[in-house]
């Protein structure tokens, strides 16, 4: 029954000599390691462990031959026959002989390749998406929260650059940035930020940062749905768009100097001759279409000739 219940495991098992050398191995260990039952029990672990593992695999092996510990687990990586690493799970426990000297280890060898293969991947996206939402720190706001914003998984940087605040306020507060926005946008953003269940927002509003300054942001937020279609999480981003918003102030401020400059006399600032037409045109059309009659009136100022 022992014997069926090694070989019919549907993981790993070896027997292994006290010097290393494998004494008996089952079909799911040869098929791991891409060896054949013959070929593996020709072979040590120390030979098919990668070199970066072996010193850990021998210390604990040595602990275990003490007495001092009573079997161990490692993940460590495994040398293919066809030359590639794999990863495994060792779980190792010695079994002694009628006199109390050890007699051979009992080897449960786990594959854990692909679980490590998709660790890697995640913790690589992870650190790529640490590295974009650092770069976007100093001027985009970058939150993740539940769906009810009691609690606050993730918050960038961005919030200290841009408030100028400890982030710490949001973690005691999801939403307490709030607090923050001027009092002509607080009504509109609280209203986003009242709904239940929350919904995606696009909103622009104006903050106050830490020194009294009023910024400008553009505020979005999405819902993550997980694989049963329920909300899971929201994402929210908030862009500082102070710069824009001043140079594109400052654009209007321009084009509407430029437009009374286009229609005025530079030296009474009333309307000149371009205008002054254009605004006959308008109140002949006017009239024309049946409305109110309008009236023209000239005036002729004396001596204004010595003004000019």
């Amino acid at each position: 029954m022992f014997e069926e219940t090694f070989y019919s495991c549907p993981v790993g098992l070896a027997h292994v000599s006290v010097d290393g050398s494998f004494i008996r191995v089952n079909k799911p260990l040869c098929d791991f390691l891409g060896y054949s039952d013959e070929q593996l029990t020709k072979l040590t672990f120390q030979e098919l462990t990668a070199p970066d593992y072996l010193d850990e695999d021998l210390n604990y092996i040595e602990s275990l031959l003490k007495g001092d510990i009573n079997s161990y687990t490692l993940e460590k990586r495994y040398l293919r026959r066809d030359g590639q690493q794999v990863w495994a799970r060792l779980t190792v426990s010695l079994v002694k002989d009628g006199r109390g000297n050890p007699s051979y280890f009992i080897s449960v060898v786990e594959d854990i390749d692909e679980k490590k293969r998709i660790q890697s991947e995640l913790f690589q996206a992870d650190a790529l998406f640490s590295k974009i939402v650092s770069a976007f720190s100093d001027r985009t706001f970058i939150w993740v929260a539940t769906p009810d914003l009691k609690k606050l998984h993730y918050v960038n940087d961005g919030y200290a650059n841009i408030f100028g605040r400890n982030e710490y306020e949001l973690y005691c507060n999801t939403i307490g940035f709030i607090d923050h926005v001027h009092e002509d946008d607080k009504a509109r953003v609280l209203k986003v930020f009242s709904q239940r269940p929350l919904q995606n927002w696009d909103i622009q509003y104006r903050i106050y940062d830490a020194k009294g300054d009023v910024k400008y942001l553009h505020d979005r937020g999405s819902l993550i749905y997980d694989d049963r279609e329920m909300q899971s999480l929201i994402l929210g981003t908030a862009d500082d768009i102070t710069r824009e918003k001043t140079q594109q102030q400052a654009l209007m401020s321009a084009v509407t100097k430029l437009e009374h400059l286009s229609k005025t006399d530079s030296l009474t600032g009333l309307a000149n001759r371009r205008e002054i037409f254009s605004q006959l045109s308008d109140e002949i059309s006017r009239m024309s279409r049946g409305q109110q009659s309008s009236t023209l009136i000239y005036i002729d100022l004396n001596k204004f000739k010595e003004i000019n």
